[in-house]
């Protein structure tokens, strides 16, 4: 019994033994876990720290770039409006100088407009004081009136209805002051004779006496030595009366008017075109071609 008794309370301690070296062996497994915790926590805390500290690096990069890209971005946005103020400003610019160049244009065009209604105005007024004289029986201040009318700024019709109203008028009062100057020639006033030989030529439309006014204007006013005027109506008959007598003769006092001027190089040319065609005025021509052959004078 005692035995029996011994035995069990032997297997009791040996299972107190055990147990308490299994609690031991617990303990020291919770404590080296507990150890294993906490480098676990610090280690975390460490990588959370340096976490952190990235975060925060990648914030600042970040705000970095954003600043950076938003400079970039002023800039460009800065660049871009200085860019279409200037366009803006050049616009404006030629826009100015377009409305001064329209501006000066209307109003270039409003004096033309107006210049033009006044030479009408002008011109309906003559015509009209015209026609009243005419018809009041005034030759004279009719004779005034056609030798000074300028109908270009008349409308066709009320240029048409004056002409053929005038047309008789006109060859009447020609002849009349061709008449007449032949009279004061002849009484040998070769000044007072050429306001009515003019006043013949520019009134007359056409005809025999128009043509004989034009050449004894042309001759008086080289007698009296006003050559350039004399020149201008010979030249004019040379013109109106080709491949004539009176073309060939006009020519020859070409060259002599030429040849009163001065202008020896000019006339010996007609001179000698002269010689060269032959007629009635080549002697004449090689005449004055040996007079002016020892001038030494030029154009």
């Amino acid at each position: 019994m005692a035995t029996e008794t011994e035995r069990e309370l032997g297997e009791l301690t040996k299972e107190i033994v055990e147990s308490r070296n299994q609690a031991i062996k617990t303990d020291n497994q919770v404590k080296n876990l507990a150890l294993n915790v906490r480098s676990f926590e610090e280690r975390f805390d460490a990588v959370e720290k340096r976490l952190r500290v990235s975060q925060i690096g990648v914030h600042l990069i970040v705000a970095v770039a954003v600043d950076g890209a938003a400079v970039v971005a002023t800039s460009a946005n800065t660049k871009r409006l200085k860019s279409q103020l200037q366009r803006a400003e050049q616009q404006k610019g030629e826009s100015h100088r377009k409305l001064e160049t329209g501006r000066k244009e209307f109003e270039g065009t409003m004096r033309r407009v107006e210049s033009e209604r006044e030479r009408r105005r002008t011109a309906v007024a003559r015509a009209t004081e015209l026609v009243e004289a005419q018809s009041g029986g005034n030759a004279d201040l009719t004779a005034r009136l056609l030798e000074n009318l300028e109908t270009d700024d008349l409308n066709p019709l009320e240029r048409r209805l004056l002409d053929d109203r005038m047309a008789g008028v006109r060859a009447e009062l020609s002849s009349a002051a061709y008449r007449q100057a032949r009279k004061v020639l002849a009484a040998g006033n070769k000044r007072e004779a050429l306001p009515l030989l003019r006043r013949a030529v520019v009134i007359g439309v056409s005809g025999k006496d128009v043509s004989a006014a034009r050449y004894v204007l042309a001759v008086t006013l080289r007698e009296l030595s006003r050559f350039d005027e004399a020149l201008a109506v010979f030249r004019e008959i040379t013109k109106r009366r080709k491949d004539t007598a009176v073309a060939s003769e006009a020519q020859y006092w070409v060259g002599v008017c030429l040849a009163g001027m001065k202008k020896t190089t000019e006339a010996r040319a007609i001179f000698r075109e002269i010689v060269t065609g032959g007629g009635r005025h080549a002697a004449s021509a090689k005449n004055q071609l040996a007079a002016l052959s020892g001038s030494t004078s030029g154009e």
